[in-house]
Order: C-alpha cells, then structure tokens, then sequence
C-alpha cells in the first residue's frame, strides 16, 4: 500500500512550544520527585490519574499535578526497573500490578504483595485474563494468575507443539475473548491463543511477517486484528499479513509501543526517530524536526478524552491531543522522593557528576549526610552546614547509592543519590 506522509510542525523556543495552530502548551509542573526521566511503560486508570513506569526509579502515579512514588525504598519492590504496569479489580478491589526485572509487586488498598512463584523473575508483560485473573509473560514464557494462584503456561501445553519454546518480549490479551492474549517473542515471531489452551503461531516463513523479532503487539477492539511491531516493521495480521516499512511512511523499522486512540489511529513509537499516526491510508510523523523533545519513544497510552501520553528513553512524557496541535509537556521530576513526609529536601543534579547540592529546610539544624553503598557501606560521612550543601563526588564510582541525613543520629532523610561521571 502506498501512502504520502504529513507532518504537523511545531515551533520550539526555550522551554515552551509554541504551536502554529494557535494553542500554546502548558508545562505542567510536578511536585513529588523521581530520579529518572527514561520512561518503561505508562497505563492510565482514567485521565486524572495516571501511572509510569521507569526503568531504574520505581514506579509514580501522576494525579492533580502531583506525584506520588514507589519504589525499593518505601515498598517491599526488589527492583526499580518497572517493565510492566496493569491496572485491574480482584473481587471490586483495585490491584495495581508492577512487572518489574525481579518479579511482579502489586498493590491494593496499603497492602503490598508479590507473586514470588514466576519461573522466572524478568517480566516483560502483564496482561487482564477472565475472572479475576492475570496473564503475566516472562523470559521462561507465561504464567495464569487466578487471584490465588500461579500456574505456569507450561501445563497448558503439553499437546501444543506448534507454541514456540522461547522467551517472551511482550504481551497483549486478546480482546475478543478474555481466555486469550497474544505474545511476541525476540526472535520467533508472535503467537496467540483464543482460549489458552489453542495457539497460532506466526513467523517470516509461515505467516508473512516482516520480521520474525517483536517488540510490542496491539490487538484491536473486538480482535481479530494483531498489530505487530517488530525490529523491522509493522504488520498487520488478520487472516494473513501486511506489512510496512520506511518505504511506505514509516519514519524508521525499528517500533517500540503501539496502542489505538479514540478515533481509531494507530499510534507507532520508534526507537529511535520519533512516533508516527496511521489512519489507515497514511503514515503522520512527528519527531524532534517538529517539535517532539526526543525521538526515543518507549512507550504510549491515550485516555478516553483523546489525550495520548507518550514516554520517552531520555525525556519524560509529551502528552499530545487528538488534533495533533498541542503538545503538553510532562515533567519527570529531576531529584528523588524522601522517604521522610513531613521532611523537606531537594538534591540536584541528578545523576550528579562532580557536585551534587542538597537543599534543606534554613532550620533543620545540625545534620550529618552519610552516603552509602548497596552492600551497607559508608563511602562517605559529612556534616552538613548550609541549607544549600554542595559536596564532592567526583572521586565516588558510578553507580546507585543511598543517602542519609541524620540529626543526633536519628535520621531524618533518606533517598537514592546517582552518580555517573
């Protein structure tokens, strides 16, 4: 198929886009702090709250301006490299899953649990089953979720030999039934299942697909339709495949996320040239020539007025309207959360590179900073006696660490310190 690509152009002056079309973009302020602006995944409950994932600073949900944060820090979560985020009632009661490298952690009411029997601890999906139940995808294949208990696909499959034996890279229900999910795998195409028990397999050689390596999978209202998004195109499967590429509109091969908006477009993320919308006829891109901060698009979700929230590898969120005129700017907060409330700090730059300052309260008194490494140990002890204390790391290594700041040896401040040179 043939198609002529549009582009919308917007205009970019310091931290404001101004756009030709008249409107102007707010830049909506954050209140809470995250230490990371390299966005995972994004799922929305509705469009005043929504929840991001990072992949090294936890988890926020993002609600009335504000954020508030999980992390290894504040929750029983073993990993801050969030790779899958569902949102889904068990028995009326709202669980917030997160899939991260080292298990899933879930959330209702202030009760946290994990689901700590996975064959395999990297998840790289969490999609919503029937009756109160989840499928959850892994680099050993994929596991049912009742509720109560974890069973591994594997006793699914016994008499299925046309299922492809390889790790799972992303996962997606199949809307038509809730018994049914389609999975992409990283290098033996996509499969899928109406009923979990049944499954088609895809391929380069057995379907049609324009590369056998997945990345992301949508599958359209009603189903019947898969979106493929792979290392070297998109397809199209129904009843057979089809595919485009650079030579029909696409800005590049390389897709990262996928999803549909309310009119019924398809949103495309690259890797690395930016997002495309597909109408069905013709591809739209919009990439840092018109105004997009970065072109490093990882993951996006469009809530129910029309609003696509697009996460980025170094950027934050853009949040872009249906008419593709306005472009709001999310930011990612650039310190990190204390885990201390009723405290108030504020450390910068993140990552720190020579200096980094931390910003207390002018009456906080007299306060101790202790930085220390994942295995417990002090690398580095200082008083603090400025409300704007600037202290040398140049000579720490790179890394993660945690800080602490105490008075009287009670500690009254903690939080994450990254430090790249």
């Amino acid at each position: 198929m043939k198609s002529n690509s549009s582009h919308v152009f917007f205009r970019v002056l310091t931290a404001i886009i101004i756009l030709p079309f008249g409107g102007r973009a707010q830049h909506v302020k954050s209140l809470e702090t995250f230490n990371s602006d390299a966005v995972s995944i994004i799922d929305i409950v509705n469009p005043a709250k929504v929840w991001v994932g990072t992949n090294s600073a936890g988890c926020g949900v993002y609600a009335a301006g504000a954020w508030t944060i999980f992390d290894s820090t504040n929750t029983p979560m073993e990993s801050d490299n969030v790779t899958a985020i569902c949102l889904y009632p068990i028995s009326g009661v709202l669980h917030s899953f997160m899939g991260t490298t080292h298990g899933v952690f879930y959330k209702y009411g202030t009760t946290w649990d994990s689901l700590s029997a996975l064959p395999n601890l990297d998840v790289t999906g969490i999609a919503k089953s029937l009756n109160d139940s989840l499928w959850v995808s892994t680099g050993a294949g994929v596991s049912l979720y009742s509720g109560t208990a974890l069973q591994h696909l594997a006793d699914y499959t016994t008499a299925n030999s046309n299922l492809p034996d390889s790790a799972i890279s992303c996962m997606q229900a199949n809307i038509s039934n809730s018994l049914g999910y389609a999975a992409g795998t990283p290098a033996d195409g996509f499969f899928y299942t109406l009923d979990g028990i049944s499954y088609t397999h895809t391929t380069v050689a057995s379907g049609g697909l324009v590369d056998d390596r997945v990345n992301c999978i949508y599958t359209a209202a009603g189903g019947g339709t898969y979106y493929i998004g792979t290392v070297g195109g998109l397809s199209v499967c129904s009843s057979g495949c089809t595919n485009y590429t650079i030579t029909n509109g696409l800005p590049a091969n390389d897709i990262s996320t996928l999803t549909m908006d309310c009119e019924n477009r398809l949103w495309i993320g690259t890797r690395n040239s930016g997002l495309s919308i597909y109408n069905g006829s013709t591809f739209q891109t919009i990439d840092t020539s018109n105004g997009l901060p970065t072109n490093k698009i990882t993951s996006i979700s469009c809530d129910t007025t029309c609003h696509c929230w697009i996460g980025t590898a170094d950027k934050g969120i853009i949040i872009i309207d249906s008419s593709l005129t306005q472009q709001n700017t999310v930011n990612l907060p650039t310190g990190i959360a204390n885990l201390s409330p009723a405290k108030s700090v504020s450390i910068y730059p993140q990552p720190a590179s020579t200096q980094v300052t931390f910003g207390l309260s002018p009456d906080a008194g007299q306060l101790q900073l202790s930085v220390i490494d994942l295995s417990g140990r002090i690398i580095l002890s200082q008083e603090i006696t400025a409300p704007k204390q600037v202290i040398n790391v140049e000579n720490i290594q790179n890394g993660l660490y945690l800080y602490s700041i105490s008075n009287s040896g009670s500690s009254v401040y903690k939080g994450k310190l990254l430090i790249a040179h």
